[in-house]
């Protein structure tokens, strides 16, 4: 399934759609983040470069540093459904059944 996933994004990430990964200073990061910005880099911001740009619609990744926590990243394809489809961090020690799989489809 990771491999689908990761050529799912190289895919998207090669047809022009950029590949953003969302997020602002404040938000719980993980222990072992080997790596954490000092800057923002909202998915609003995000946004208004990608229209910019001509590009209406792209791909949020979570960040690795934020780990497991997909709440941003669901907040942003929320806020901006249709021109958003994310692609969560989902730990492999939670059960996520069919019914979980179809709720985060509906989101984006």
């Amino acid at each position: 399934m990771l491999l689908s996933l990761r050529v799912w994004v190289q895919q998207l990430c090669r047809r022009q759609l950029p590949c953003l990964r969302p997020f602002v200073r404040g938000l719980k990061t993980t222990i072992d983040a080997r790596y954490v910005p000092t800057y923002d880099a909202s998915w609003r911001t995000l946004l208004a470069l990608a229209e910019a740009n001509g590009l209406g619609h792209a791909v949020l990744l979570q960040p690795s540093f934020l780990g497991f926590d997909n709440s941003y990243l669901f907040e942003a394809l929320r806020a901006e459904p249709g021109r958003f489809r994310g692609v969560p961090w989902v730990s492999p020690s939670i059960e996520v059944t069919a019914h979980d799989w179809e709720n985060l489809a509906q989101i984006g």
